[in-house]
């Protein structure tokens, strides 16, 4: 029996990948109802491209966020079943087929595949590999939650749910809707059998983002961003999560990996001062120097270890304060170079066999971390001091 599938494809800004999801999706062996484009407010030529398709098109006229425009598709689908593809994402001709098959009964609520990164050559897919791996694997099993990157759902139980929480914006509200699927007795699927591919061009601050926003409303709701104490136990949250991968990676030999896990958790500890500010409403511009003086104390400490890895991250600390996504960029320039400038360095000063200064990078970082639970001004003029010996070093 061939079900009425209605799929849909939420998008933003999204010109540089959806042609070839679309592609994807009008080439699957299995039969679809309906195929829709939600455009989230898209100022490039995403809409253009997809009126050249056969598809429904509905636009936002202003920008509401992922869970908005998951329930506007919702809303305007006809089909029983729901399927949703991101735009960055494209499809096995045989995925919705595979789907489609483990509905056999009105208990199965949702159904996923194997999500498979495709970028896995350049740095960032290898970095995305290591830490950032969205792959399920090869054995089917029933989960507790399904990403709506490329899942299907029966609409019935999207509906009993009441949609996507519009409160998670930025987050990972389709875990939050699928989790509450499985709540009211609905069984989610893991298909391995139905694959898709996600395509990250590597050319903006989402790679270090994601998992920020997953966890954003967990951190609130816990009182980390009530006060400056607080704002400091979250930046330490997000350097040990920096510490981590920077001792995993040299575990593994990633030195390639380095700079991303240093100007990752450079990133993680701005988006938290960032929304620190806007809780609390914070314009005053000596507020944002003295946030800035303690990212820039941290590129200080890791000079001894590498003046070339210093210099790059203590260029990016501006890059990620204005969200500077241009080709000039240092970030860039190393993704275009694929890391192989600081991995050489790297390994010309750090041998495999020699962990001595592995160790020294560590210590540098285990002292900021020991020290970021001091008062805030103590904090601040640490990093002052950190940022004026690094200069004078």
């Amino acid at each position: 029996m061939v079900e009425k599938v209605s799929l849909y494809i939420p998008t933003y800004n999204a010109e540089e990948t959806l042609r070839e999801c679309l592609e994807s999706v009008f080439s699957q062996t299995y039969p679809l109802w309906e195929i829709l484009l939600v455009d989230d407010g898209s100022s490039d030529n995403t809409v253009e491209i997809a009126k050249q398709y056969n598809v429904k098109i509905i636009q936002h006229q202003e920008n509401k966020g992922i869970s908005a425009t998951r329930n506007t598709a919702i809303s305007h689908s006809n089909g029983d079943f729901l399927a949703g593809v991101d735009s960055d994402v494209t499809l096995d001709p045989h995925w919705l087929e595979y789907i489609m098959e483990n509905f056999s009964g009105n208990h199965v609520g949702g159904v996923g595949g194997r999500i498979i990164e495709s970028n896995r050559n350049g740095v960032i897919g290898r970095w995305l590999l290591a830490h950032r791996n969205p792959d399920g694997g090869t054995k089917k099993r029933t989960v507790k939650a399904l990403p709506s990157a490329a899942a299907v759902f029966r609409k019935k139980s999207l509906l009993e749910i009441g949609g996507y929480n519009d409160d998670k914006r930025y987050d990972h509200s389709d875990l939050d809707a699928s989790m509450r699927i499985k709540i009211i007795g609905y069984e989610l699927i893991y298909e391995p059998q139905a694959l898709a591919y996600h395509h990250f061009s590597g050319k903006n601050w989402a790679v270090f983002d994601g998992k920020w926003k997953m966890r954003k409303d967990a951190y609130i709701n816990i009182g980390l961003f009530n006060n400056q104490y607080g704002l400091a136990r979250k930046i330490h949250i997000s350097l040990s999560d920096s510490l981590q991968m920077i001792w995993d990676d040299f575990k593994n030999g990633g030195y390639d990996l380095l700079y991303l896990d240093l100007i990752g958790g450079l990133r993680t500890s701005l988006l938290d001062i960032k929304l620190f500010g806007e809780i609390h409403n914070q314009e005053n511009p000596d507020f944002w120097g003295t946030q800035l003086a303690i990212l820039i104390g941290i590129c200080g400490m890791i000079k001894e270890v590498s003046t070339t890895l210093s210099e790059a991250v203590f260029n990016d600390t501006y890059d990620i304060l204005l969200d500077d996504r241009s080709e000039s960029s240092s970030f860039h320039r190393f993704l275009d170079n694929d890391g192989q400038s600081v991995t050489t360095h790297i390994q010309k000063i750090l041998p495999k066999a020699d962990l001595s200064l592995v160790s020294t990078l560590l210590e540098y970082f285990r002292a900021f971390l020991e020290g970021i639970d001091l008062p805030m001004w103590q904090q601040i003029e640490n990093s002052y001091h950190n940022l004026r010996v690094w200069s004078q070093g």
